[in-house]
């Protein structure tokens, strides 16, 4: 008798396993996904010889080469995705010697990743920090909440023309969600706000390279950075626009303040050829120049 009840709990317990596994994908199977489903959602995009963006899905971590070592700039949404991104460039830069971390803004998609990065000092501003260290919220809250995406992206309908495409791209952003979820499960998902922080504008030098860190007012959060490095002829902007220059300004975006910034911008158009969004999208000064209008648009109504 007794072994046929433990045999039916153990029958029960293999049972709810599997339909996880199913269900949400939690260890190697992810719909639409092969056997490696992160190394089938990786992209890497390598713009010149000391510049990487790798992302998966909408997550995206951009690292560039210097002689005094690598710059990072955002870090994605959690440290077990962001270390598969570091082993990449290991290998493609033959070298793991990180210097900084920028973070562009708090987003928790932007800094979740900070801790694959140990003893490397972090950048950002005084408002990444004090949002940070508000925004860590109930774990359990935060673990049904990825839950609740995780159960959206799967049953999410594949409204477009591109069929396996959309479907893969779904997998994909699911995956990140997932990586989220085991790690926040596991404890190793801990909030690492920046220690070098400023107020206004930062300029630090890596490897003969000039990183040049402006702050002009809230926009998509209270703590959005520009980071001009005009030796790479490079802007990140972070969450601050994307392709086609529309803006990703929050209720109470201070529009003046980023005119202003914007009128002192658009004096180093010729300096800047590519521009780098916070989600890996790639643009140029076109976009810079629209999103300049919009803003000013904005403003006139």
């Amino acid at each position: 008798m007794k072994k046929s009840i433990i045999a039916g709990i153990i029958i029960i317990g293999i049972t709810v396993i599997i339909s996880l596994v199913i269900r949400f994908g939690f260890f190697s199977g992810t719909s639409g996904l092969k056997d490696d489903p992160v190394r089938d959602c990786i992209k890497t995009v390598r713009l010149t010889e000391s510049v990487i963006v790798v992302n998966v899905a909408s997550d995206a971590v951009t690292f560039i080469r210097t002689v005094d070592g690598i710059v990072v700039i955002d870090a994605g949404i959690t440290p077990s995705l962001t270390a598969r991104y570091r082993k990449i460039v290991e290998k493609e830069f033959q070298r793991k010697d990180f210097l900084y971390l920028i973070n562009t803004h708090a987003h928790h998609d932007h800094t979740g990743g900070n801790s694959a990065f140990p003893g490397v000092r972090i950048i950002g501003h005084e408002n990444c920090r004090t949002e940070m260290l508000a925004g860590t919220g109930d774990p359990e809250k935060i673990k049904a909440w990825t839950l609740k995406i995780i159960e959206e992206y799967e049953n999410e309908p594949y409204l477009d023309e591109s069929g396996p495409e959309n479907e893969r791209e779904n997998a994909c952003q699911k995956l990140r969600f997932q990586h989220l979820y085991n790690d926040l499960q596991k404890g190793i998902r801990t909030v690492k706000p920046p220690d070098i922080t400023f107020t206004d504008s930062l300029t630090i030098y890596a490897g003969g390279l000039a990183f040049h860190l402006f702050y002009f007012g809230k926009a998509h959060s209270g703590s959005d950075i520009l980071v001009f490095i005009p030796g790479l002829k490079i802007l990140m902007c972070g969450d601050l626009f994307s392709p086609g220059g529309i803006p990703a300004f929050s209720n109470g975006g201070d529009t003046l303040h980023w005119i202003a910034a914007m009128d002192r911008l658009m004096t180093k158009t010729s300096e800047i050829e590519t521009v780098i969004g916070g989600h890996g999208q790639i643009m140029n000064r076109n976009d810079l120049e629209r999103f300049n209008e919009y803003i000013r648009k904005k403003q006139d109504r």
